[in-house]
């Protein structure tokens, strides 16, 4: 094995990272009913999980890429069945478990859902050839471009039609979905894209450092310093409307609170982006300085569990904090600690067991079969 595709515990560390988050969460929706102001505090402290993943997804395309020992063409050939099966069986199971959760039709479930699962495919499907020939630079450009793309349709596209309702909803992403859409949740295609895109130098430039003695250390202490000055960023961009003075009731003064709130996940703004990337980026980083103590292996080693096992993570706490949690008297018990804590723990054993028996080689069964 190469090493651009050895597994990186600090890798597979910050996506168990995120992972959690994700968990979080979907919990924190069980919560609403009984404690709306905790609830609103997991679920905004949960926000670093999307963007971070997405970046870690990119990264990990981009490692793959510096692999020499692979060519370019069976690398995007598996990649793109990879990405399939995500698409077709990923949403069919996740909206499987939302449509027992919401006691609604399977059928209107899922067609009126995009979840972030299917933008991973997407970018599977798509990605790596394409961007396999594409300089680094030029790929941080490309992703900033799409953003900026994306977050200018925001305020200059206006839908005239249902058609194009929809369109705007699935590739840009509306902050409240119209009552008459044909779709319910979307996580919006284009911005999205924008961060996988974002990930894939920050994976190219893993595989470069790697290389040299203390590589991967070097790298850990740029990253995470990149992380920080992008949440302080973030901030000063916060502090600025607060010092601004700005009226939010006005059309501008709303358009500027929008721009500067890190809540701001859909469409996703950009102190969102910078806020929460940055502290994606900070963890990765200091995932990779951790490496170097002993101490803190066992506590990384248990978070790349979870990271290894993603896919399957993703769809199994679905159904556990969908219909499983959903059927308990969650909401009502002051225990609620202990169910999330079992609910992780569980979670934590299904993908041990998925790693011990390679469970991701199923992952791969449509390129197998080609």
């Amino acid at each position: 094995m190469s090493a651009a595709t050895q597994r990186l515990v600090a890798i597979d560390a910050a996506r168990g990272f995120a992972m959690c988050f994700v968990c979080l969460s979907h919990f924190s929706a069980l919560l609403e009913s009984t404690r709306p102001t905790l609830a609103e505090y997991m679920a905004a402290i949960a926000m670093i999980a999307t963007p971070t993943f997405l970046l870690l997804s990119g990264a990990m395309l981009g490692l793959l890429q510096n692999d020499s020992s692979r060519a370019s063409g069976e690398l995007s050939r598996r990649l793109f069945h990879r990405g399939l099966l995500v698409v077709l069986v990923g949403h069919s199971l996740i909206s499987f478990a939302a449509a027992l959760a919401h006691a609604q039709p399977y059928r209107d479930v899922l067609f009126s859902r995009i979840y972030v699962t299917d933008v991973v495919g997407i970018c599977l499907m798509a990605l790596p050839r394409v961007t396999k020939v594409i300089q680094t630079k030029l790929l941080v450009v490309l992703g900033f471009a799409l953003y900026a793309f994306a977050l200018l349709s925001v305020y200059f596209w206006f839908p005239t039609n249902t058609f194009e309702v929809v369109a705007k909803q699935l590739l840009i992403g509306l902050e409240n979905e119209p009552a008459t859409s044909l779709i319910r949740y979307v996580s919006p295609i284009t911005p999205y894209i924008s961060f996988y895109l974002l990930g894939i130098p920050i994976g190219r430039t893993l595989a470069t450092m790697r290389a040299k003695p203390l590589g991967e250390r070097d790298f850990g202490l740029g990253i995470a310093r990149l992380g920080v000055s992008m949440v302080l960023m973030a901030c000063g961009l916060k502090a600025l409307m607060w010092i601004s003075g700005v009226n939010v009731a006005s059309e501008w003064g709303r358009v500027f609170h929008e721009l500067t709130s890190p809540e701001r996940k859909i469409p996703p703004g950009p102190t969102y982006l910078l806020f929460f990337s940055g502290l994606g980026l900070t963890s990765l980083g200091g995932f990779f300085l951790l490496e170097g103590f002993n101490r803190a292996k066992t506590a990384l080693n248990g978070l790349a569990v979870i990271g290894r096992a993603s896919f399957f993570v993703y769809v199994l706490q679905a159904y556990i904090f969908g219909p499983v949690l959903g059927a308990l008297p969650v909401a009502h018990s002051v225990l609620w600690p202990l169910f999330f804590i079992a609910s992780l723990t569980a979670i934590w054993l299904c993908a041990w067991a998925w790693n011990i028996r390679r469970g991701n080689r199923l992952l791969d069964i449509g390129y197998r079969a080609a």
